[in-house]
């Protein structure tokens, strides 16, 4: 009787902390197409929601099994492919654009997740 107990109640307080988790993706998701070139942090979200980057990786990894950088990342250069397919903007534009200090490592940054350079992309992509 009483592990029946203990055992719904902590089913229940899965079920809460599952929600929440989904709320608090929902509201991440909608933070980083919002914000995306201008924040590219994670701690940024995290304030934003009122939770910790070590809790909003947690969620992220069990909701969208990817951590929270690594989703930010992600948008960022589906951003850029964006840009480099779709409008004329110079390499060099683009990574202010998306708030890259520095075009170089936005170059090496594109390279690491496409495994071409931006210039190289463009070139084989744009309609």
């Amino acid at each position: 009787m009483l592990l029946d107990q203990a055992l719904k109640k902590m089913l229940s307080t899965d079920n809460m902390n599952k929600r929440n988790g989904n709320m608090y993706i929902t509201k991440f998701m909608e933070l980083v197409n919002t914000h995306l070139k201008e924040q590219h942090t994670v701690s940024f979200y995290a304030d934003r929601l009122c939770i910790t980057p070590n809790y909003l990786n947690e969620i992220t990894n069990m909701v969208l099994n990817t951590n929270a950088k690594q989703y930010i990342q992600d948008k960022i250069m589906d951003e850029a492919k964006r840009l480099l397919l779709y409008s004329n903007s110079s390499i060099a534009e683009i990574a202010f654009k998306l708030n890259f200090s520095m075009v170089a490592y936005f170059v090496r940054l594109f390279r690491k997740c496409t495994g071409s350079t931006p210039l190289v992309y463009r070139k084989e992509h744009k309609p």
